[in-house]
């Protein structure tokens, strides 16, 4: 069940993100329904980042949740059509090989 709650903190966090760039482009940039919901989401990512953090310790809770990182940078690369690097892949690549290094 860890694994679940930790799946849905970062699917949460990647979309609050996504939602606050969304935000970010309007007239009102506080208060709008994409901001709005994006902080609603922060809020949902803390409770479940809670229940994860109540069964591992923290280290690994970071690790596991650093593949927010890749989820933001591929989704905006879709959804926003924001160019990468050659050199941004190869980091992203190298943080998501090191978090299969410690998980394992």
């Amino acid at each position: 069940m860890i694994y679940v709650y930790a799946g849905i903190a970062i699917v949460l966090s990647t979309a609050a993100n996504l939602l606050l760039k969304i935000g970010a482009g309007r007239e009102s940039v506080y208060l709008n329904k994409y901001t709005l919901l994006g902080y609603s989401l922060f809020v949902l990512t803390t409770f479940f980042s809670y229940l994860v953090l109540s069964i591992i310790d923290l280290k690994s809770f970071v690790i596991v949740m650093s593949i927010n990182y890749g989820l933001v940078i591929v989704s905006s690369a879709i959804f926003f059509k924001e160019k990468f690097t050659k050199i941004g892949w190869l980091g992203l690549v190298l943080v998501l090989v090191g978090i299969n290094i410690f998980i394992r």
